[in-house]
């Protein structure tokens, strides 16, 4: 008991009439809440932060949300980090109005939904939850999905665009919580899969998708959809065209093709190698020592006005998280590497 805090606190509740042992009893059912959830623990006899508890803290994430995130089920999938990420008690406000239904039902009709409601009979189901809604808010920026163009639907435009910026706002901290979270539970596969989201929407585009180009200044919907066209949907492809072809193809003057290259040639070029350092036989296990070295071609850290940082992620074929490290691409102007010793059963093959 803190002596200044709680002499506060019980005389104002003498004042609204609540006794210090309904006081007492309404403290230990929340510190009993978060011991059972893991976010704090008892170690002689004191009451100490867990990593979920610095993770939820540190991302200003609501107890009920990080609560989903810790007690979610192991090896989660896109679909699924969406989902989680979607029912998150941060976006509780956001309601389904009446007349935005029919805007949603368009939106989850669309051939570019990747992660569509439907019924058992692959029907669009009715779009009427927050849970739905978020979800759907996030796939329409991702998937570069143009406005629906029913009659009466322009009037529903600003409000869209408002909701999807109190949406955007929230997805960054709370999927960082589960980047930590999952990092936490060892969990390689969900962690993997969370860092893709959380890319993607840095991005504002699903990174497996020809949409990844609208990261390039200059390239909007309709520049995109003339790449794809020529069969241009990645950045790779984009870098082997010239700029007289860039050009050519999105019907711009001369000149602008240099422009959109030189903001390609700003992305570093990364190389990775991984090497046996040590192996060892011993019973029924092999300890083994992995060398991974890691070297970088950049002329900057910095991409439209954001530090680049690398995420290396080594997870058993278990799907087992076996180590993680983020490193800042300004700190590979020298090669870097780090060693990973693990002990793996004979029968193991694999490690990614």
């Amino acid at each position: 008991k803190n002596p200044g805090i709680y002499d506060k606190i019980t005389k104002y509740m003498k004042h609204i009439g609540v006794e210090d042992s309904q006081l007492l009893q309404f403290c230990e059912s929340i510190l009993q809440n978060l011991l059972q959830n893991k976010i704090i623990d008892k170690q002689n006899d004191r009451l100490v932060c867990t990593p979920y508890g610095h993770a939820m803290v540190r991302h200003y994430v609501l107890f009920e949300s990080t609560k989903i995130f810790i007690n979610a089920p192991k090896f989660q999938s896109v679909h699924d980090i969406l989902r989680l990420l979607s029912a998150s008690k941060e976006f509780s406000d956001i309601r389904v109005r009446h007349n935005e239904k029919r805007l949603y039902k368009e939106i989850n009709s669309s051939p570019l939904t990747k992660f569509p409601f439907l019924t058992e009979k692959k029907q669009s189901q009715i779009i009427d939850t927050t849970f739905q809604k978020v979800s759907l808010l996030i796939q329409y920026e991702l998937g570069g999905l143009e406005f629906p163009s029913y009659q009466g639907a322009s009037k529903l435009h600003q409000t869209l665009v408002q909701d999807k910026a109190i949406v955007f706002r929230n997805c960054f901290r709370i999927l960082k919580c589960m980047v930590d979270t999952f990092i936490e539970r060892k969990d390689g596969i969900s962690l993997k899969n969370t860092l893709f989201l959380l890319r993607s929407v840095n991005g504002n585009c699903w990174e497996d998708s020809s949409m990844v180009l609208r990261q390039l200044k200059s390239i909007g919907l309709v520049s995109v959809r003339k790449l794809v066209h020529h069969n241009v949907n990645t950045l790779e492809q984009m870098r082997q065209i010239s700029d007289q072809q860039l050009e050519y193809y999105l019907g711009q003057k001369r000149g602008s093709g240099s422009k959109i290259k030189r903001d390609l040639t700003l992305l570093p070029q990364l190389q990775i190698r991984c090497k046996l350092e040590y192996c060892s036989h011993k019973g029924h296990h092999v300890e083994v020592a992995l060398k991974i070295e890691l070297s970088a071609q950049f002329e900057t850290s910095i991409w439209h006005g954001q530090g680049l940082s690398l995420d290396i992620e080594t997870l058993k074929t278990t799907g087992e998280l076996l180590d993680f490290r983020r490193l800042k691409l300004a700190h590979l102007k020298a090669p870097r590497s780090f060693r990973i010793p693990t002990i793996m059963p004979v029968s193991y093959t694999h490690l990614t």
